[in-house]
């Protein structure tokens, strides 16, 4: 009978201290000044009032999608240095009562903490602060989810019915409080947009690094901000003495269609050539839009920003794509566009043309013995040799390692390559100089022709390469036309060699 007594009493006192808490939670809504205080109170509130052992409010970070502790009271609040807890369902963190609760949005109880499987990644935490119940309860602003209450007791099974009734009570006096801040950080938020507007439109006119001119229908600039005056590089009254059209090179052909997309649709938005003050083209990228304005006369406003620096690095970019970083020379890419096109010209023409596989014989055993900067020393002095040695109309390109491609468009007939196939070997043999030593070097050359050896970029390529290598077998430093019986004698090699593995040019 005592100890049914005593439960009474306790239960009584327990609800007794709840309902005080909740009437504090309500004063504490109406006397905070900031969502921050609001949660440190509820904290203090549920501690002192509540007679609970550890309180603490986890908000949502929606933009990184993690927890922050907003806010924290009570014995063992230590407990949360070392807490993980996450959003993430599939995060093992991420499963109890405070993800819980934050993801599904209802309450979580815990009535014997160290025996639930939801709070299985804290036990440890949770025996050395002597957790033996909790509960995450949800708090919301206007409708949606934004963070918890989390509670901790030392005693078991204290969330009966009514306890935890009143604890959704205080719950949700709290997510009214932040519902009140929040809807007054959005009524400030307005009322601040709408007095700073002005200030910020004319900050951002003021110091924007495009131009910004006000033109009427007339053509007449009105006002251009300190960018444009940078940008064409006159003063502002310069800019409004050459007006619009004074401004624009009426020679770039894009000019009539943006005029007429323009007084069509009301806007245009593209690229344009333009002028600065003394004459000098750049190209810029345009915006304009018509506008009423508030005295009803119709106004352009024209955003102009100067692309010569992305043009410069685009035009940097496509080089790089099409061009060797070593050497410079053309690259795989490159060569094979202009070999297709060399092709087509002499189909057309019924001309000829000539494709060189050129290869630096033993050029591996410089890597071997003096290193791979020298190596690309030798490689960049032999492009500058083999790239005097071709006309500004033949492609020279590396294709990798120590191989190179020579095209040679519109010949008069095979013949004409050995004169230059010739140059060719006789530049690479003259001595390299590398610092204080000379080396010397040859190469072995292998040449296809269209049309006789090939009809296509992948055929010509094919059959140079197999001419190559015979020039190789045949003692290196000379070069070989290509002849069908080659790519029998290459297929018999690879037979035989296929055991072996490798067997690659050198």
């Amino acid at each position: 009978m005592t100890t049914e007594l005593d439960d009474a009493h306790a239960k009584t006192h327990r609800l007794s201290r709840l309902y005080l808490t909740l009437s504090r939670c309500n004063g504490a809504v109406l006397e905070s000044t900031s969502e921050s205080d609001l949660l440190a109170s509820a904290c203090r509130i549920v501690i002192e009032a509540g007679e609970l052992d550890m309180a603490w409010v986890a908000m949502i970070e929606p933009e990184a999608g993690t927890i922050r502790v907003a806010a924290r009271s009570g014995r063992g609040v230590e407990y949360l240095e070392g807490v993980q807890i996450s959003l993430d369902a599939e995060n093992p963190h991420g499963r109890g009562p405070t993800g819980t609760a934050l993801r599904e949005g209802h309450p979580v109880w815990c009535d014997d903490f160290m025996q639930d499987p939801k709070t299985v990644q804290w036990h440890a935490l949770g025996k050395r602060f002597g957790w033996s119940a909790s509960a995450a309860l949800p708090l919301t602003s206007e409708g949606h989810i934004v963070g918890a209450l989390n509670l901790y007791l030392t005693q078991q099974n204290a969330f009966d019915k009514e306890t935890r009734d009143l604890l959704g009570e205080i719950a949700a006096v709290i997510s009214y409080g932040l519902g009140r801040f929040a809807l007054e950080a959005a009524r400030q938020e307005a009322e601040n947009r709408l007095r700073e507007s002005e200030d910020r439109y004319r900050s951002i006119v003021e110091h924007s690094h495009d131009a910004i001119l006000l033109t009427a229908p007339d053509g007449r600039i009105l006002a251009a901000n300190p960018a444009a005056c940078r940008i064409f590089g006159c003063a502002e009254s310069d800019i409004q003495r050459l007006g619009r059209n004074g401004l624009m090179d009426t020679a770039d052909p894009r000019v009539a269609a943006a005029v007429e997309e323009r007084r069509r649709t009301g806007s245009f938005s593209g690229e344009l050539t333009m002028l600065r003050y003394d004459g000098e083209r750049f190209p810029a990228e345009l915006s304009t839009s018509v506008f009423q304005a508030h005295n009803g006369d119709m106004r352009t406003s024209m955003l102009i920003r100067d692309i010569t620096e992305r043009k410069r690095n685009e035009a940097q970019l496509a080089y790089l794509a099409q061009h060797d970083a070593l050497t410079g020379l053309p690259n795989r890419l490159l060569l094979n566009d202009r070999l297709d096109q060399a092709i087509a010209q002499a189909r057309r023409s019924g001309s000829s043309l000539a494709l060189m596989y050129l290869d630096l014989d033993r050029f591996k055993r410089v890597n071997d013995l003096m290193g791979h900067d020298i190596g690309d020393q030798v490689l960049r002095q032999a492009a500058q040799r083999l790239k005097a040695c071709v006309r500004a109309s033949d492609t020279l390109s590396r294709q990798g390692g120590d191989e190179f491609l020579i095209v040679l468009p519109d010949i008069d007939s095979p013949e004409a390559a050995i004169p230059v196939a010739r140059k060719l070997l006789e530049t690479l043999v003259t001595p390299f100089s590398l610092g204080d030593a000379e080396m010397v070097l040859s190469g072995s050359i292998g040449i296809a022709c269209y049309p006789e050896d090939g009809s296509d970029a992948d055929s010509l390529m094919r059959n140079a390469d197999a001419a190559m290598y015979v020039a190789k077998d045949l003692g290196r430093n000379r070069y070989q036309f290509y002849s069908p019986a080659m790519n029998e004698q290459l297929t018999l090699e690879f037979n035989l060699h296929r055991p072996g593995g490798n067997h690659a040019p050198s």
